[in-house]
């Protein structure tokens, strides 16, 4: 771990990717309270909108990865993004409707993480330093956590002590100190041309692959990203403004622990049972969640929550690269593009299901879509194991 920070790549990545999670975090309980309250909506209306906007950013990521591959201009498209950002906040703080969320969500909403974990693989095998992947990518990861222990707390200060509108305001100034974080702090990756042809050759004849990975990390994710949104509005209705935001609290201060047992675990024993593992808790992480709703378990069910985070967030990422080894921005971008679409699938079903139903209802059906994704990944470790052995044996004849 103390690698990360001796190393100046790995520490500019850590540093970046923790104030990204802050903007993103200082979002998370705010968000749907802010469409609520100043767009009149209903909790079911809240879920439509963001499925809908997740459309136009699983585009966009996935256009981004193409395009940092083709390019290789990896950190000016960071910068890009970074831009993007200010541009979308300072919109909401002036122009807080649902057709400016849509349309301006849809045009700039664009996850940085595809392309700063790209690089972050590059420079692992740059350094040659491939025996800690799990552990130096969970590590990179962890700077996301420390930016949710506090994040949530800004963001629900800022909306309660002034207004939406301030908070929206004070989120494009960190979105400018970000600009120039990137600048100073990130380097240009090392462009390699001439392999270009044979790596997008590799990719287009894994489109079974494609498929599957992107249907894996939707399932796998739709429950990791309508959870927040469920307790926020269950804690919202039940308990006191403060309670919104230790909850949040408490997951991202325990995966401060989680993500380097992960790492660690990925390079000791493996992706495939680091995240078949993780995946179990998942599914009764949000089981719990159907039975007990109390404040006791609210708090204690978050550390089951802080390992399914953790294990999606370093195994399933890991397990994606492989597969798209070839192509670091296009694996990592179509990583962050399956997040995206994840939160049409979740949001959707929650939208559907909460109309007449109650929140709890929502938790039970996150549990059975996390166990598809359970199935669905047995069947793509079987096909892969399939596939090289075929590989294998006509390497063998020739």
């Amino acid at each position: 771990m103390l690698l990360t920070f001796r190393q100046s790549d790995y520490r500019s990545l850590f540093i970046i990717n923790g104030v990204l999670a802050l903007q993103t975090a200082m979002l998370v309980p705010i968000y749907p309270l802010w469409i609520m309250e100043e767009m009149n909506t209903s909790v079911t209306t809240v879920f439509f909108l963001l499925s809908i906007i997740g459309v136009g950013t699983a585009l966009l990521n996935m256009a981004v990865g193409h395009f940092a591959d083709r390019l290789g201009q990896r950190k000016a498209l960071v910068e890009l993004t970074v831009l993007l950002g200010v541009l979308r906040t300072v919109l909401f703080a002036f122009f807080p409707n649902v057709w400016v969320l849509l349309i301006v969500s849809s045009l700039t909403q664009i996850s940085n993480g595809g392309i700063t974990f790209a690089i972050l693989k590059e420079r692992i095998q740059k350094h040659q330093h491939g025996h800690m992947e799990g552990l130096l990518t969970s590590t990179v990861r962890m700077s996301v956590s420390v930016g949710y222990i506090i994040g949530p707390a800004i963001g629900v200060f800022l909306a309660s002590a002034f207004s939406f509108q301030m908070f929206f305001f004070i989120s494009a100034f960190l979105y400018v100190i970000l600009f120039f974080l990137s600048r100073v702090m990130l380097t240009e990756p090392a462009k390699k041309q001439p392999e270009h042809t044979e790596k997008t050759k590799t990719a287009k004849g894994q489109w079974m692959f494609v498929v599957l990975g992107f249907s894996l990390v939707i399932l796998l994710f739709s429950g990791n990203i309508a959870v927040d949104t469920l307790l926020s509005v269950h804690i919202d209705r039940s308990y006191a403004p403060w309670v919104l935001a230790a909850v949040f609290a408490v997951s991202p201060l325990f995966e401060l622990l989680a993500f380097p047992l992960a790492g660690w675990a990925s390079d000791r024993f493996g992706l495939r049972i680091t995240l078949l593992y993780g995946t179990i808790v998942g599914i009764v992480y949000f089981s719990i969640f159907f039975f007990f709703t109390s404040l006791p378990v609210l708090f204690l069910n978050q550390i089951l929550g802080a390992v399914y985070t953790a294990c999606l967030f370093t195994s399933l990422m890991l397990f994606i690269q492989q597969l798209f080894r070839h192509r670091l921005a296009f694996s990592s971008s179509m990583y962050f593009s399956a997040i995206s679409l994840a939160s049409i699938l979740s949001n959707s079903l929650m939208g559907s299901a909460l109309a007449g139903s109650q929140l709890t209802t929502g938790f039970l059906l996150l549990s059975g879509v996390t166990f598809v994704g359970l199935c669905l990944f047995g069947l793509m470790v079987f096909l892969e194991t399939k596939t090289t052995a075929l590989k294998e044996d006509k390497s063998a004849v020739s």
